[in-house]
This record gives structure tokens, sequence and C-alpha cells, in this order.
């Protein structure tokens, strides 16, 4: 046993590392704490709540949940609107604990919520299996955020004053900040 931890010491070690580094990374939970990436609805509803996880809840996808102006109503339910929520996301939130339902629970159903075969968002908490490398399932956003960082680097905004920053789209090629003349827009595509 011991020849073996020898001879593969370094892959050992490697990936100790890598199983440590994810723990540190889960444990941060930088898709919720940092301001640098996106926030899915669930962690917004969260936040704008003080981070309170418990309560009455109007739950539905947010073409239902817009219609209902929280600070307004006498009800004070906590509006989850999700975008292309549906009522398994609902179940997942439920059974994973993430949020506990106070007294009422009112969904907002249309056709939407009731549609299971509808993509939502990929960021929801309840879709990450635990066995699931946190950086692996936010690659894309980890690779956004890498992309606009490489391309501060490369343009020297790092050094800009931070009420000047505008995100970088270098990289990208689908969006042109500022006015484009009609006569160099590319020809309407007939589908």
């Amino acid at each position: 046993m011991i020849a073996f931890i020898r001879k593969n010491s370094f892959v050992l070690l490697l990936l100790a590392a890598f199983v440590l580094s994810d723990v540190l990374i889960d444990w941060w939970d930088p898709m919720v704490t940092s301001r640098r990436f996106y926030k899915n609805d669930f962690t917004k509803t969260l936040y704008h709540h003080n981070w309170q996880n418990h309560g009455p809840v109007f739950f539905g996808n947010s073409a239902v949940t817009g219609a209902y102006i929280e600070e307004k109503s006498d009800s004070k339910l906590i509006e989850m609107g999700l975008s292309y929520g549906k009522l398994t996301d609902l179940k997942a939130i439920l059974e994973k604990g993430l949020f506990h339902v106070e007294g009422q629970l009112v969904v907002g159903i249309d056709v939407h919520t009731m549609i299971d075969s509808l993509d939502t968002d990929p960021t929801y908490q309840w879709f990450k299996p635990w066995y699931q490398p946190y950086v692996y399932a936010y690659r894309d956003y980890f690779r956004d955020s890498g992309t606009e960082l490489a391309c501060g680097l490369a343009e020297g905004s790092l050094k800009m004053d931070a009420a000047r920053y505008k995100p970088c789209l270098c990289l990208s090629g689908n969006a042109q900040a500022g006015f484009i003349q009609p006569a160099r827009l590319p020809a309407p595509v007939d589908r």
C-alpha cells in the first residue's frame, strides 16, 4: 500500500488539490455571493428578502408573478417568480429545503407553468447534483467571466476608474456598442 502511494503520490496530491479546491469554491458559492456573476431569479428573490428562506410564497413563472407587486400587496406574499418556472421547480425547492413555505402557498398558473418539457435556467441550485464539481456545473459563467477579465487585461482597463467601466465585448462579435448607419446593416434574412 505504501509503495502504491509513493508511486502515485503526484496523481493523488493532484486529485486531493482538485477535491479540496472544489469544496472551498462550493462553500464560497461565488454564483450567489459574488457580484461578478449572473444571478438567477431564485437567488434574486433571496437577496431582495435579506436571504430569508421562509415565509408565505407566491410562486410561478415570471410572466404570471410579474403582475404581483409585492410592496403594494396586503397579503405580504414573497414573490418567487422564476423564468420558465414550473411546478417541478417548486417541488425541487421544497424537497431540497432551499425555501420553507410558512402559511400560504399561492401558485400562479398559466400554460408555461404546467409544461415540464420547457428548458429552464440551468443555474438554479436544485439542478446541480451533489457529486458534480462546482466549477464544472457553472463552467459557462466562469468562462465568460474569465474571458471578460482577459479582455480587460488586454485593453488595460483594469487601471481605469470603476465609474467608467463597461463590460468587454471584444471577443463576442454579437453585440456592438453605439449607433450603426442603416446602410451598414446586413440585409434581413427571409425565413
